[in-house]
Protein backbone atom coordinates (compact mmCIF):
# COMPACT_ATOMS: atom_id res chain seq x y z
CA UNK A 1 0.00 0.00 0.00
CA UNK A 2 1.37 3.51 -0.94
CA UNK A 3 1.60 6.86 1.40
CA UNK A 4 -0.32 9.66 0.01
CA UNK A 5 -0.17 13.53 -0.21
CA UNK A 6 -3.79 14.86 -0.57
CA UNK A 7 -3.23 18.62 -2.32
CA UNK A 8 -6.02 20.46 -1.57
CA UNK A 9 -7.39 24.12 -1.37
CA UNK A 10 -9.17 24.79 2.23
CA UNK A 11 -11.98 25.13 0.30
CA UNK A 12 -12.12 21.56 -0.70
CA UNK A 13 -12.05 19.97 2.95
CA UNK A 14 -15.15 18.36 2.79
CA UNK A 15 -13.93 16.38 -0.56
CA UNK A 16 -10.42 15.78 0.65
CA UNK A 17 -11.48 14.68 3.79
CA UNK A 18 -14.12 11.81 2.32
CA UNK A 19 -11.41 11.05 -0.02
CA UNK A 20 -8.76 10.70 2.66
CA UNK A 21 -10.72 8.11 4.96
CA UNK A 22 -11.80 6.12 1.50
CA UNK A 23 -8.10 5.88 0.88
CA UNK A 24 -7.22 4.90 4.09
CA UNK A 25 -10.31 2.24 4.21
CA UNK A 26 -8.81 0.64 1.16
CA UNK A 27 -5.23 0.06 2.92
CA UNK A 28 -3.43 3.37 1.95
CA UNK A 29 -1.98 5.98 4.29
CA UNK A 30 -3.04 9.46 3.24
CA UNK A 31 -1.28 12.13 4.45
CA UNK A 32 -3.77 15.45 5.32
CA UNK A 33 -2.85 18.48 6.95
CA UNK A 34 -5.55 18.55 9.59
CA UNK A 35 -4.86 14.79 10.70
CA UNK A 36 -0.70 15.25 11.05
CA UNK A 37 -0.41 19.01 11.95
CA UNK A 38 -0.40 19.93 15.77
CA UNK A 39 -0.79 22.92 17.31
CA UNK A 40 2.74 24.65 17.56
CA UNK A 41 3.70 22.88 14.83
CA UNK A 42 5.36 24.39 11.79
CA UNK A 43 2.95 24.30 8.75
CA UNK A 44 5.88 24.53 6.39
CA UNK A 45 7.81 21.66 7.47
CA UNK A 46 5.85 19.30 8.33
CA UNK A 47 4.33 19.73 4.74
CA UNK A 48 7.47 19.14 3.30
CA UNK A 49 8.25 16.37 5.42
CA UNK A 50 5.21 14.78 4.27
CA UNK A 51 5.63 15.63 0.52
CA UNK A 52 9.36 14.04 0.76
CA UNK A 53 8.06 11.04 2.59
CA UNK A 54 4.66 9.90 -0.03
CA UNK A 55 5.03 7.97 -2.78
CA UNK A 56 2.30 10.42 -4.37
CA UNK A 57 0.91 13.48 -4.46
CA UNK A 58 -2.80 13.53 -5.32
CA UNK A 59 -3.59 16.93 -6.59
CA UNK A 60 -7.56 17.94 -6.02
CA UNK A 61 -8.22 20.10 -9.00
CA UNK A 62 -10.70 22.96 -8.76
CA UNK A 63 -11.81 26.55 -9.33
CA UNK A 64 -10.44 26.89 -5.74
CA UNK A 65 -7.17 24.96 -5.82
CA UNK A 66 -6.16 26.06 -9.74
CA UNK A 67 -5.59 29.62 -8.00
CA UNK A 68 -3.98 28.63 -5.00
CA UNK A 69 -0.53 29.20 -4.77
CA UNK A 70 -0.13 26.82 -1.61
CA UNK A 71 -1.28 24.09 -3.74
CA UNK A 72 0.33 24.67 -6.73
CA UNK A 73 4.01 24.55 -4.72
CA UNK A 74 2.76 21.05 -3.26
CA UNK A 75 2.17 19.49 -6.17
CA UNK A 76 5.01 21.36 -8.44
CA UNK A 77 7.79 20.18 -5.90
CA UNK A 78 6.75 16.80 -6.79
CA UNK A 79 6.43 16.79 -10.08
CA UNK A 80 10.26 17.61 -10.72
CA UNK A 81 10.57 14.23 -8.30
CA UNK A 82 8.66 12.47 -11.21
CA UNK A 83 10.78 14.25 -14.24
CA UNK A 84 13.81 13.00 -12.26
CA UNK A 85 12.61 9.82 -11.54
CA UNK A 86 10.77 8.90 -14.71
CA UNK A 87 8.05 7.29 -11.91
CA UNK A 88 4.60 8.49 -12.07
CA UNK A 89 4.28 10.17 -8.67
CA UNK A 90 1.83 13.33 -9.28
CA UNK A 91 -2.09 12.10 -10.04
CA UNK A 92 -4.28 14.70 -10.35
CA UNK A 93 -7.92 13.89 -9.82
CA UNK A 94 -10.67 16.54 -11.27
CA UNK A 95 -14.02 17.45 -8.66
CA UNK A 96 -15.76 20.27 -10.52
CA UNK A 97 -14.92 22.07 -14.18
CA UNK A 98 -11.71 24.31 -14.45
CA UNK A 99 -8.96 25.78 -16.11
CA UNK A 100 -6.00 23.29 -15.20
CA UNK A 101 -2.59 24.08 -15.06
CA UNK A 102 -0.88 23.68 -18.14
CA UNK A 103 1.81 21.32 -16.76
CA UNK A 104 -1.10 18.69 -15.43
CA UNK A 105 -3.40 19.39 -18.62
CA UNK A 106 -1.28 16.44 -20.47
CA UNK A 107 -1.81 13.99 -17.82
CA UNK A 108 -5.18 12.08 -17.33
CA UNK A 109 -6.64 12.32 -13.86
CA UNK A 110 -9.74 10.47 -12.03
CA UNK A 111 -12.76 12.61 -13.24
CA UNK A 112 -14.95 12.73 -9.93
CA UNK A 113 -17.40 14.94 -11.93
CA UNK A 114 -19.08 11.70 -13.33
CA UNK A 115 -19.66 9.78 -10.53
CA UNK A 116 -17.18 9.13 -7.46
CA UNK A 117 -17.34 5.29 -6.73
CA UNK A 118 -16.16 4.79 -10.62
CA UNK A 119 -13.44 7.77 -10.21
CA UNK A 120 -12.21 6.17 -6.60
CA UNK A 121 -11.65 2.76 -8.28
CA UNK A 122 -10.07 4.54 -11.58
CA UNK A 123 -7.29 6.68 -8.48
CA UNK A 124 -6.48 3.30 -6.74
CA UNK A 125 -5.72 1.21 -9.70
CA UNK A 126 -3.61 3.93 -11.05
CA UNK A 127 -1.69 3.93 -8.03
CA UNK A 128 -1.27 0.35 -7.89
CA UNK A 129 -0.18 0.31 -11.62
CA UNK A 130 2.60 3.05 -10.57
CA UNK A 131 3.54 1.08 -8.11
CA UNK A 132 4.18 -2.55 -9.84
CA UNK A 133 5.44 -0.93 -12.65
CA UNK A 134 7.89 1.00 -9.90
CA UNK A 135 9.22 -2.04 -8.10
CA UNK A 136 8.20 -4.54 -10.38
CA UNK A 137 12.44 -4.91 -11.44
CA UNK A 138 13.36 -4.18 -7.85
CA UNK A 139 14.55 -7.78 -6.89
CA UNK A 140 15.84 -10.28 -8.70
CA UNK A 141 13.60 -13.17 -10.06
CA UNK A 142 13.37 -15.96 -7.17
CA UNK A 143 11.00 -19.40 -7.98
CA UNK A 144 8.14 -20.07 -5.28
CA UNK A 145 6.84 -23.77 -4.99
CA UNK A 146 3.02 -22.54 -5.00
CA UNK A 147 1.88 -26.32 -2.84
CA UNK A 148 4.05 -24.54 -0.07
CA UNK A 149 4.10 -20.74 0.15
CA UNK A 150 3.56 -17.83 3.09
CA UNK A 151 1.37 -15.43 1.31
CA UNK A 152 2.41 -11.86 2.13
CA UNK A 153 -0.80 -10.18 2.32
CA UNK A 154 -1.86 -8.05 -0.72
CA UNK A 155 1.49 -9.10 -2.93
CA UNK A 156 0.43 -9.64 -6.62
CA UNK A 157 3.98 -8.99 -7.06
CA UNK A 158 6.68 -11.23 -6.14
CA UNK A 159 10.48 -10.37 -6.74
CA UNK A 160 9.81 -9.39 -9.89
CA UNK A 161 6.99 -12.08 -11.09
CA UNK A 162 3.34 -10.94 -11.39
CA UNK A 163 0.93 -13.52 -10.94
CA UNK A 164 -0.84 -13.79 -14.57
CA UNK A 165 -4.37 -15.60 -15.21
CA UNK A 166 -4.72 -16.82 -18.82
CA UNK A 167 -7.93 -18.04 -20.09
CA UNK A 168 -7.65 -20.45 -23.27
CA UNK A 169 -9.73 -22.51 -25.03
CA UNK A 170 -9.34 -25.38 -27.35
CA UNK A 171 -11.06 -26.59 -30.44
CA UNK A 172 -10.30 -30.52 -29.60
CA UNK A 173 -12.26 -31.71 -26.51
CA UNK A 174 -10.13 -31.44 -23.25
CA UNK A 175 -6.61 -30.49 -23.00
CA UNK A 176 -6.28 -33.43 -20.17
CA UNK A 177 -2.11 -33.25 -20.51
CA UNK A 178 -1.33 -32.64 -24.22
CA UNK A 179 1.87 -31.73 -24.25
CA UNK A 180 1.27 -28.99 -26.90
CA UNK A 181 0.33 -26.34 -23.96
CA UNK A 182 3.02 -27.68 -21.93
CA UNK A 183 5.54 -27.53 -23.96
CA UNK A 184 3.93 -23.44 -25.08
CA UNK A 185 5.05 -23.10 -21.39
CA UNK A 186 8.50 -24.73 -21.20
CA UNK A 187 9.03 -22.63 -24.26
CA UNK A 188 8.78 -19.23 -22.45
CA UNK A 189 10.41 -20.16 -19.18
CA UNK A 190 7.24 -20.29 -17.19
CA UNK A 191 7.80 -22.45 -14.67
CA UNK A 192 5.83 -21.91 -11.57
CA UNK A 193 2.16 -22.45 -12.74
CA UNK A 194 -1.20 -23.84 -12.17
CA UNK A 195 -3.42 -25.24 -14.73
CA UNK A 196 -7.06 -26.01 -14.15
CA UNK A 197 -9.84 -27.29 -16.51
CA UNK A 198 -13.01 -24.83 -16.49
CA UNK A 199 -16.81 -25.10 -16.98
CA UNK A 200 -17.33 -21.81 -18.67
CA UNK A 201 -16.67 -20.75 -22.06
CA UNK A 202 -12.90 -22.04 -21.77
CA UNK A 203 -11.79 -24.93 -21.26
CA UNK A 204 -8.71 -24.43 -19.17
CA UNK A 205 -7.20 -21.57 -16.65
CA UNK A 206 -3.43 -21.41 -16.12
CA UNK A 207 -2.76 -19.93 -13.14
CA UNK A 208 1.15 -18.77 -13.31
CA UNK A 209 3.56 -16.18 -11.64
CA UNK A 210 6.09 -14.69 -14.49
CA UNK A 211 7.13 -11.54 -15.57
CA UNK A 212 5.22 -9.57 -17.84
CA UNK A 213 7.94 -10.53 -20.69
CA UNK A 214 7.08 -14.49 -19.84
CA UNK A 215 3.54 -13.81 -20.36
CA UNK A 216 3.25 -12.14 -23.43
CA UNK A 217 5.61 -14.94 -24.92
CA UNK A 218 3.02 -17.49 -23.68
CA UNK A 219 -0.03 -15.83 -25.35
CA UNK A 220 2.62 -15.50 -28.55
CA UNK A 221 2.79 -19.18 -28.43
CA UNK A 222 -0.35 -19.96 -27.20
CA UNK A 223 -2.51 -18.25 -30.14
CA UNK A 224 -0.03 -20.01 -32.37
CA UNK A 225 -0.92 -23.40 -31.17
CA UNK A 226 -3.45 -24.91 -33.34
CA UNK A 227 -5.46 -26.43 -30.67
CA UNK A 228 -5.98 -22.53 -29.21
CA UNK A 229 -9.18 -20.77 -30.21
CA UNK A 230 -8.49 -17.85 -28.01
CA UNK A 231 -6.31 -16.61 -25.20
CA UNK A 232 -7.58 -14.37 -22.03
CA UNK A 233 -4.28 -12.44 -20.65
CA UNK A 234 -4.66 -10.93 -17.44
CA UNK A 235 -2.89 -9.62 -14.75
CA UNK A 236 -3.55 -9.47 -10.73
CA UNK A 237 -3.72 -5.93 -9.67
CA UNK A 238 -4.88 -6.75 -6.72
CA UNK A 239 -4.92 -10.05 -4.15
CA UNK A 240 -6.59 -10.17 -1.04
CA UNK A 241 -6.56 -13.89 0.64
CA UNK A 242 -8.76 -14.40 3.80
CA UNK A 243 -8.46 -15.64 7.23
CA UNK A 244 -9.43 -19.22 7.96
CA UNK A 245 -10.35 -17.86 11.51
CA UNK A 246 -10.89 -15.03 13.13
CA UNK A 247 -8.28 -13.08 13.70
CA UNK A 248 -8.48 -9.16 13.08
CA UNK A 249 -6.30 -7.76 10.22
CA UNK A 250 -3.71 -5.08 11.53
CA UNK A 251 -4.06 -1.57 10.62
CA UNK A 252 -2.09 0.19 8.24
CA UNK A 253 -0.29 1.52 11.26
CA UNK A 254 0.87 -1.20 12.55
CA UNK A 255 1.54 -3.03 9.54
CA UNK A 256 3.84 0.44 8.45
CA UNK A 257 5.12 -0.33 11.95
CA UNK A 258 6.29 -3.51 11.74
CA UNK A 259 7.75 -3.16 8.11
CA UNK A 260 10.09 -0.18 9.54
CA UNK A 261 11.31 -2.11 12.36
CA UNK A 262 12.10 -5.29 10.99
CA UNK A 263 12.32 -4.29 6.89
CA UNK A 264 11.61 -5.72 3.85
CA UNK A 265 15.06 -6.73 2.88
CA UNK A 266 15.15 -10.49 4.39
CA UNK A 267 11.68 -11.21 2.77
CA UNK A 268 13.60 -13.23 0.93
CA UNK A 269 14.73 -15.93 3.99
CA UNK A 270 11.20 -16.59 3.95
CA UNK A 271 11.24 -18.88 0.98
CA UNK A 272 14.81 -20.68 1.96
CA UNK A 273 14.10 -21.33 5.96
CA UNK A 274 10.08 -20.94 6.08
CA UNK A 275 9.11 -21.48 9.92
CA UNK A 276 12.77 -21.60 11.02
CA UNK A 277 13.15 -17.65 9.38
CA UNK A 278 13.14 -15.35 12.38
CA UNK A 279 11.98 -12.87 9.84
CA UNK A 280 8.98 -14.83 9.22
CA UNK A 281 8.29 -15.49 13.39
CA UNK A 282 8.31 -11.90 13.57
CA UNK A 283 6.28 -10.79 10.49
CA UNK A 284 3.88 -13.70 11.54
CA UNK A 285 3.54 -12.47 14.98
CA UNK A 286 2.58 -8.88 14.08
CA UNK A 287 -0.04 -10.04 11.30
CA UNK A 288 1.85 -8.75 8.53
CA UNK A 289 1.82 -12.72 7.22
CA UNK A 290 -0.84 -15.06 7.18
CA UNK A 291 -0.57 -17.58 10.01
CA UNK A 292 -2.10 -20.57 7.14
CA UNK A 293 -0.08 -21.64 3.96
CA UNK A 294 -2.14 -21.86 1.04
CA UNK A 295 -1.80 -25.23 -0.56
CA UNK A 296 -3.64 -27.31 -2.12
CA UNK A 297 -5.98 -30.07 -0.85
CA UNK A 298 -6.84 -32.80 -3.28
CA UNK A 299 -10.21 -33.67 -1.71
CA UNK A 300 -11.72 -30.64 -1.94
CA UNK A 301 -13.28 -29.26 -4.92
CA UNK A 302 -11.09 -26.17 -6.06
CA UNK A 303 -13.61 -23.51 -7.86
CA UNK A 304 -12.94 -20.19 -9.76
CA UNK A 305 -15.92 -17.78 -10.03
CA UNK A 306 -15.61 -15.03 -12.97
CA UNK A 307 -16.98 -11.76 -12.23
CA UNK A 308 -17.06 -9.89 -15.50
CA UNK A 309 -18.23 -5.76 -15.36
CA UNK A 310 -17.90 -2.93 -17.21
CA UNK A 311 -17.41 -0.76 -13.78
CA UNK A 312 -14.70 -1.20 -11.98
CA UNK A 313 -15.59 -2.32 -8.48
CA UNK A 314 -15.75 0.34 -5.50
CA UNK A 315 -13.41 0.08 -2.43
CA UNK A 316 -16.33 -0.19 -0.71
CA UNK A 317 -17.88 -3.38 -2.69
CA UNK A 318 -14.45 -5.09 -2.35
CA UNK A 319 -15.22 -4.45 1.60
CA UNK A 320 -18.28 -5.72 1.59
CA UNK A 321 -17.18 -8.98 -0.72
CA UNK A 322 -14.25 -9.63 1.69
CA UNK A 323 -16.61 -9.79 4.66
CA UNK A 324 -18.95 -12.06 2.32
CA UNK A 325 -16.31 -14.11 2.04
CA UNK A 326 -15.00 -14.41 5.43
CA UNK A 327 -18.43 -15.21 6.88
CA UNK A 328 -18.50 -18.37 4.19
CA UNK A 329 -16.94 -21.19 6.99
CA UNK A 330 -16.76 -24.57 4.72
CA UNK A 331 -15.17 -22.36 1.76
CA UNK A 332 -11.27 -22.27 2.66
CA UNK A 333 -8.17 -20.82 0.42
CA UNK A 334 -10.35 -18.43 -0.40
CA UNK A 335 -8.84 -15.62 -2.48
CA UNK A 336 -9.80 -12.41 -4.57
CA UNK A 337 -8.20 -11.40 -7.05
CA UNK A 338 -8.63 -7.62 -8.71
CA UNK A 339 -7.74 -7.99 -12.21
CA UNK A 340 -7.84 -5.11 -15.48
CA UNK A 341 -6.92 -5.55 -18.91
CA UNK A 342 -10.77 -6.75 -19.74
CA UNK A 343 -14.19 -6.33 -19.09
CA UNK A 344 -13.20 -9.00 -16.24
CA UNK A 345 -13.16 -7.21 -13.05
CA UNK A 346 -12.70 -10.30 -10.20
CA UNK A 347 -11.24 -13.98 -10.00
CA UNK A 348 -12.49 -15.75 -6.60
CA UNK A 349 -10.87 -18.85 -5.84
CA UNK A 350 -11.50 -21.23 -3.05
CA UNK A 351 -11.74 -25.01 -2.07
CA UNK A 352 -14.75 -26.94 -0.56
CA UNK A 353 -16.32 -30.26 -0.12
CA UNK A 354 -19.86 -28.63 0.38
CA UNK A 355 -20.66 -28.17 -3.38
CA UNK A 356 -23.77 -26.36 -2.39
CA UNK A 357 -21.87 -23.93 -0.86
CA UNK A 358 -20.41 -22.19 -3.91
CA UNK A 359 -24.30 -21.31 -5.94
CA UNK A 360 -24.68 -19.75 -2.27
CA UNK A 361 -22.03 -17.77 -2.53
CA UNK A 362 -22.48 -17.20 -6.16
CA UNK A 363 -26.32 -15.66 -5.00
CA UNK A 364 -24.51 -13.71 -2.41
CA UNK A 365 -22.14 -12.22 -5.01
CA UNK A 366 -24.82 -11.57 -7.68
CA UNK A 367 -27.18 -9.62 -5.29
CA UNK A 368 -23.63 -7.30 -4.32
CA UNK A 369 -23.18 -6.59 -8.66
CA UNK A 370 -26.59 -6.03 -9.40
CA UNK A 371 -26.69 -7.62 -13.21
CA UNK A 372 -22.83 -8.20 -13.42
CA UNK A 373 -22.07 -11.14 -15.49
CA UNK A 374 -20.84 -14.02 -12.93
CA UNK A 375 -19.97 -17.63 -13.65
CA UNK A 376 -18.83 -20.56 -11.44
CA UNK A 377 -15.68 -21.96 -13.63
CA UNK A 378 -14.07 -24.82 -12.10
CA UNK A 379 -13.88 -28.52 -11.95
CA UNK A 380 -10.62 -29.90 -11.55
CA UNK A 381 -7.11 -29.23 -11.18
CA UNK A 382 -5.22 -31.02 -13.95
CA UNK A 383 -1.79 -29.97 -13.54
CA UNK A 384 -0.03 -27.95 -11.08
CA UNK A 385 3.71 -27.26 -11.30
CA UNK A 386 3.78 -31.06 -13.02
CA UNK A 387 2.20 -33.04 -10.86
CA UNK A 388 -0.82 -34.82 -11.38
CA UNK A 389 -4.07 -34.03 -8.94
CA UNK A 390 -6.93 -35.66 -7.98
CA UNK A 391 -10.49 -35.17 -9.64
CA UNK A 392 -13.34 -33.91 -8.10
CA UNK A 393 -16.67 -33.18 -9.97
CA UNK A 394 -18.95 -30.40 -9.24
CA UNK A 395 -22.35 -31.82 -9.39
CA UNK A 396 -24.46 -27.78 -10.73
CA UNK A 397 -27.96 -29.94 -10.66
CA UNK A 398 -27.88 -31.09 -6.95
CA UNK A 399 -26.21 -27.59 -6.36
CA UNK A 400 -29.31 -26.03 -7.80
CA UNK A 401 -31.50 -28.45 -6.27
CA UNK A 402 -30.39 -27.58 -2.52
CA UNK A 403 -30.62 -23.75 -3.27
CA UNK A 404 -33.92 -23.78 -4.33
CA UNK A 405 -34.97 -26.19 -1.67
CA UNK A 406 -33.12 -24.21 1.08
CA UNK A 407 -34.92 -20.73 -0.62
CA UNK A 408 -38.45 -21.48 -1.11
CA UNK A 409 -38.24 -23.46 2.75
CA UNK A 410 -36.75 -19.97 4.07
CA UNK A 411 -39.61 -17.95 2.37
CA UNK A 412 -42.28 -20.31 3.40
CA UNK A 413 -41.15 -20.44 6.85
CA UNK A 414 -41.08 -16.54 6.90
CA UNK A 415 -44.48 -15.82 5.81
CA UNK A 416 -46.40 -18.86 7.20
CA UNK A 417 -48.25 -21.22 5.01
CA UNK A 418 -51.70 -21.03 4.68
CA UNK A 419 -52.87 -24.09 6.18
CA UNK A 420 -55.91 -24.64 3.62
CA UNK A 421 -53.00 -24.85 0.89
CA UNK A 422 -53.26 -27.86 -0.93
CA UNK A 423 -49.94 -30.25 -1.09
CA UNK A 424 -50.36 -29.92 -4.80
CA UNK A 425 -50.78 -25.56 -4.82
CA UNK A 426 -47.17 -25.96 -2.69
CA UNK A 427 -45.28 -28.30 -5.18
CA UNK A 428 -46.73 -25.53 -7.91
CA UNK A 429 -45.55 -22.95 -6.24
CA UNK A 430 -42.17 -24.24 -5.24
CA UNK A 431 -41.74 -25.13 -9.01
CA UNK A 432 -42.38 -21.40 -9.76
CA UNK A 433 -39.84 -20.05 -7.40
CA UNK A 434 -37.58 -23.01 -9.20
CA UNK A 435 -38.32 -21.21 -12.35
CA UNK A 436 -37.84 -17.19 -10.60
CA UNK A 437 -34.58 -18.14 -9.16
CA UNK A 438 -32.40 -16.47 -11.63
CA UNK A 439 -34.69 -13.46 -11.57
CA UNK A 440 -34.70 -13.02 -8.28
CA UNK A 441 -31.17 -11.63 -7.99
CA UNK A 442 -32.57 -8.55 -10.39
CA UNK A 443 -35.92 -8.32 -8.48
CA UNK A 444 -34.62 -5.04 -6.21
CA UNK A 445 -37.76 -4.12 -5.35
CA UNK A 446 -39.19 -8.06 -4.18
CA UNK A 447 -42.00 -8.39 -6.41
CA UNK A 448 -41.80 -11.09 -7.34
CA UNK A 449 -41.33 -12.84 -3.40
CA UNK A 450 -44.40 -10.73 -2.29
CA UNK A 451 -46.39 -12.04 -5.20
CA UNK A 452 -44.95 -15.44 -3.97
CA UNK A 453 -45.72 -14.44 -0.04
CA UNK A 454 -49.24 -13.62 -1.22
CA UNK A 455 -50.06 -16.48 -2.32
CA UNK A 456 -48.21 -19.01 0.24
CA UNK A 457 -49.66 -16.96 2.88
CA UNK A 458 -53.10 -16.37 1.35
CA UNK A 459 -52.77 -12.82 2.10
CA UNK A 460 -53.43 -9.69 -0.18
CA UNK A 461 -51.49 -7.68 2.11
CA UNK A 462 -48.54 -8.76 0.53
CA UNK A 463 -49.82 -7.29 -3.27
CA UNK A 464 -50.66 -3.71 -1.19
CA UNK A 465 -47.09 -3.41 -1.39
CA UNK A 466 -45.81 -3.71 -4.75
CA UNK A 467 -49.01 -1.27 -5.61
CA UNK A 468 -46.40 1.03 -6.55
CA UNK A 469 -43.84 -0.80 -8.87
CA UNK A 470 -45.69 0.31 -12.04
CA UNK A 471 -46.09 4.07 -10.99
CA UNK A 472 -42.28 3.98 -10.13
CA UNK A 473 -40.93 2.54 -13.11
CA UNK A 474 -43.23 5.46 -15.21
CA UNK A 475 -41.71 8.46 -12.96
CA UNK A 476 -38.61 6.69 -14.09
CA UNK A 477 -39.64 7.26 -17.77
CA UNK A 478 -40.71 10.47 -17.25
CA UNK A 479 -37.49 11.50 -15.55
CA UNK A 480 -35.28 10.27 -17.76
CA UNK A 481 -37.29 11.29 -21.26
CA UNK A 482 -35.47 14.17 -22.18
CA UNK A 483 -32.07 13.00 -21.09
CA UNK A 484 -32.65 9.85 -23.35
CA UNK A 485 -33.61 11.79 -26.38
CA UNK A 486 -30.74 14.10 -26.34
CA UNK A 487 -27.94 11.45 -25.87
CA UNK A 488 -29.79 9.04 -28.36
CA UNK A 489 -30.47 11.78 -31.05
CA UNK A 490 -28.82 15.43 -30.23
CA UNK A 491 -29.28 18.30 -28.28
CA UNK A 492 -32.35 19.40 -30.53
CA UNK A 493 -34.43 17.33 -28.28
CA UNK A 494 -38.22 18.69 -28.84
CA UNK A 495 -37.59 18.23 -32.40
CA UNK A 496 -36.64 14.43 -32.50
CA UNK A 497 -39.34 14.17 -29.72
CA UNK A 498 -41.64 15.11 -31.79
CA UNK A 499 -39.99 12.73 -34.48
CA UNK A 500 -40.37 9.99 -32.70
CA UNK A 501 -43.96 10.53 -30.98
CA UNK A 502 -45.24 10.66 -35.07
CA UNK A 503 -43.19 7.54 -35.94
CA UNK A 504 -45.88 5.95 -32.59
CA UNK A 505 -48.77 7.65 -33.57
CA UNK A 506 -48.65 10.57 -30.34
CA UNK A 507 -50.29 13.67 -31.33
CA UNK A 508 -47.49 16.26 -31.18
CA UNK A 509 -49.47 19.16 -29.25
CA UNK A 510 -48.90 17.00 -26.03
CA UNK A 511 -46.29 18.44 -24.08
CA UNK A 512 -43.75 15.63 -22.77
CA UNK A 513 -44.83 16.13 -19.13
CA UNK A 514 -48.32 15.21 -20.24
CA UNK A 515 -47.58 11.94 -21.82
CA UNK A 516 -49.83 8.79 -20.24
CA UNK A 517 -48.16 6.07 -19.35
CA UNK A 518 -48.96 4.21 -22.68
CA UNK A 519 -47.60 7.06 -24.71
CA UNK A 520 -44.40 6.67 -22.69
CA UNK A 521 -44.57 2.99 -23.20
CA UNK A 522 -44.58 3.43 -26.89
CA UNK A 523 -41.47 6.43 -27.06
CA UNK A 524 -39.47 3.82 -24.78
CA UNK A 525 -40.41 0.86 -27.03
CA UNK A 526 -39.64 2.62 -30.16
CA UNK A 527 -35.63 4.40 -28.93
CA UNK A 528 -35.53 0.74 -27.42
CA UNK A 529 -35.68 -1.50 -30.63
CA UNK A 530 -34.37 1.78 -32.95
CA UNK A 531 -31.56 2.61 -30.52
CA UNK A 532 -30.54 -0.90 -28.65
CA UNK A 533 -30.35 1.15 -25.65
CA UNK A 534 -30.79 -1.99 -23.51
CA UNK A 535 -29.98 -5.87 -24.42
CA UNK A 536 -33.03 -7.57 -24.65
CA UNK A 537 -31.49 -10.99 -23.33
CA UNK A 538 -33.65 -14.14 -24.41
CA UNK A 539 -36.75 -11.65 -24.67
CA UNK A 540 -37.60 -10.96 -28.69
CA UNK A 541 -38.46 -7.85 -30.34
CA UNK A 542 -41.87 -8.87 -30.47
CA UNK A 543 -42.03 -10.23 -26.83
CA UNK A 544 -40.98 -6.90 -25.57
CA UNK A 545 -43.31 -4.85 -27.61
CA UNK A 546 -45.85 -7.36 -25.78
CA UNK A 547 -44.78 -6.50 -22.44
CA UNK A 548 -44.55 -2.58 -22.99
CA UNK A 549 -47.69 -2.38 -24.42
CA UNK A 550 -49.53 -5.00 -21.43
CA UNK A 551 -47.89 -2.41 -18.87
CA UNK A 552 -50.56 0.21 -19.32
CA UNK A 553 -52.90 -2.41 -18.33
CA UNK A 554 -51.09 -4.30 -15.58
CA UNK A 555 -50.84 -0.73 -13.95
CA UNK A 556 -54.42 -0.06 -14.07
CA UNK A 557 -55.72 -3.68 -12.79
CA UNK A 558 -53.14 -3.49 -9.89
CA UNK A 559 -54.13 -0.06 -8.64
CA UNK A 560 -57.48 -1.46 -8.66
CA UNK A 561 -58.01 -5.39 -7.70
CA UNK A 562 -54.80 -4.66 -5.47
CA UNK A 563 -56.32 -6.07 -2.05
CA UNK A 564 -56.88 -9.16 -3.73
CA UNK A 565 -55.64 -12.35 -5.53
CA UNK A 566 -57.87 -12.59 -8.18
CA UNK A 567 -55.81 -12.71 -11.72
CA UNK A 568 -52.77 -13.25 -9.50
CA UNK A 569 -51.62 -15.98 -12.10
CA UNK A 570 -51.58 -13.63 -14.79
CA UNK A 571 -50.14 -10.86 -12.77
CA UNK A 572 -47.28 -13.42 -11.67
CA UNK A 573 -46.76 -14.13 -15.03
CA UNK A 574 -46.39 -10.73 -16.76
CA UNK A 575 -44.28 -8.87 -13.59
CA UNK A 576 -41.65 -12.82 -14.63
CA UNK A 577 -41.27 -11.02 -17.93
CA UNK A 578 -41.01 -7.27 -17.01
CA UNK A 579 -38.58 -7.68 -14.01
CA UNK A 580 -35.59 -8.21 -16.47
CA UNK A 581 -36.88 -5.64 -18.61
CA UNK A 582 -37.18 -3.28 -15.61
CA UNK A 583 -33.81 -3.81 -14.83
CA UNK A 584 -31.97 -3.39 -17.96
CA UNK A 585 -33.85 0.18 -18.14
CA UNK A 586 -32.58 1.00 -14.94
CA UNK A 587 -29.61 0.42 -15.56
CA UNK A 588 -29.56 2.58 -18.67
CA UNK A 589 -31.01 5.41 -16.51
CA UNK A 590 -28.16 5.17 -14.23
CA UNK A 591 -25.85 5.47 -17.12
CA UNK A 592 -27.74 9.15 -18.40
CA UNK A 593 -27.33 10.64 -14.89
Amino acid sequence: MSRVFISHSALDKTFARLLASDLKSNGHEPWLDEWEIRVGECILTKIDRGIEDSEFVIVVLSKHSVESGWVEKEWKTKYWSEIRSGKTLVLPVLIEDCKLPTILSTKKYADFRQGYPVAFADLVAAMDAASITDEGTSHAPTKSNDFDYYWHRGVQEYFGHTLHLTFVKYTNASIVFKDSILGNMRDCGVQNYMIFELFSEWDILIRHWSTEQQAANLVACLEKNIDVQRTDPLSVTRMHHIYEVGEHYPSAEEMKGTVDEIGLAPLKDIQAKKERSEYFQVARQKGILLRDKISFDPHKLQFYIVVRSLKRPSAQLVTILLKQLERCKPIVSKTLYLTFGTSIRMVLKGQTDKFYCVSELLTELASSFQGAAIDASTETVLVANGNVRVNNTFDFDRAEEALTEKGFEKLAASVGIDPTISLSVKYELKAKYHRVLGLLLMDGDGVLTNLLSARLANDPSYIKRIKDYFPQFEELMQRNLQRMIRKEYGNNWQEMLDAVKDAVGIKKDIKADKLTLGDLCQVFRHVALEKHIVELGDTSEAQFKEIMDQLPEFRNRLAHTGASLKGWEELFDFCCRFVPIRRRFQTYFESLS
